[in-house]
């Protein structure tokens, strides 16, 4: 994670949850890479900041490579070029940093369950932007 404060705090509210175990923690996107193909996680929390690889491509990869870990990308922004990479990178979740640890939580098991969720700021840029991509006609609407 880039951003050590919230790993630091995140890291030890998981550590004390007896339904969630951490198996491995990457300093980097290419050892993520390399930890998925040696751990069996169910999920992973990926920052979409990182120096390496852009946190989209390392989503795709680890998504093309390891089909059953589902990818939850993490984020201080929502901007809709990253919310859109990220979905289309394979992610099924995108809360953003700012999210609580019991949120946090919610969301890993709800990507171990396979259900996506959004944070409600990465919701309303994806409908925000698909918006745009519906045709606005004008239909004539008689009524007696």
């Amino acid at each position: 994670m880039s951003t050590p404060l919230y790993a630091e705090v995140w890291l030890l509210f998981l550590l004390a949850l007896d339904d969630l175990e951490l198996i491995g923690e990457a300093q980097g996107n290419q050892e993520a890479l390399r930890l998925c193909g040696e751990v069996k996680a169910h999920v992973v929390l990926m920052d979409l900041v990182m120096p390496e690889i852009a946190g989209a491509g390392a989503t795709a990869a680890i998504c093309q490579r390891c089909q059953d870990i589902q990818v939850i990308a993490l984020t201080s922004f929502k901007e809709e070029e990253l919310v859109h990479h990220a979905m289309k990178a394979g992610a099924v979740e995108y809360p953003l940093k700012n999210t609580s640890a019991d949120e946090l939580a919610d969301a890993i098991r709800a990507a171990k369950a396979g259900r996506h969720t959004f944070a409600p700021e990465a919701a309303q840029t994806l409908i925000l932007s698909s918006l745009y991509l519906i045709p606005h006609f004008c239909y004539p609407i008689l009524v007696r």
